[in-house]
């Protein structure tokens, strides 16, 4: 469930409302939006969603400079506290996702990040990191 964007509307809604829908495809066989790389590979892949402007205010290049920014925070944070691949932060939560390039740049089989996207973000960036 996600909450709606309506102020007025405290009630949650269901969570294909608040997904961005892949794109219409003009064959059955055709995988809606184009293939997903297989994981690990994609965490720094630019999505469908993306390439084909599902969502709305989000590009390629925007995309690429926020994985990029932070690939470089996540290498700062590793200098510094050299157990961040450790066991000792299994469970993380990211309260302001943005576009999941924080738990990309992570990139630890030892943790699990938990994305969350705020509900006074200004651009709806849910199916970019679902």
């Amino acid at each position: 469930m996600c909450k709606s964007k309506n102020a007025d509307d405290v009630w949650y809604k269901e969570m294909e409302a608040c997904v961005t829908p892949y794109p219409e495809t003009d064959n059955n066989d055709d995988v809606s939006g184009g293939e997903l790389k297989p994981f690990p590979e994609r965490l720094n892949d630019v999505t469908p969603r993306i390439t084909s402007d599902s969502v709305p205010g989000i590009s390629v290049e925007l995309f690429l400079e926020d994985n990029k920014l932070w690939q470089k925070h996540v290498n700062a944070y590793k200098r510094v506290n050299k157990i961040i691949d450790s066991r000792r932060y299994h469970n993380i939560m990211d309260r302001n996702a943005g576009l999941g390039s924080f738990v990309a740049a992570l990139e630890s089989p030892k943790s699990w990040v938990m994305n969350v996207m705020p509900t006074v973000s200004k651009k709806d960036t849910l199916g970019v990191i679902f």
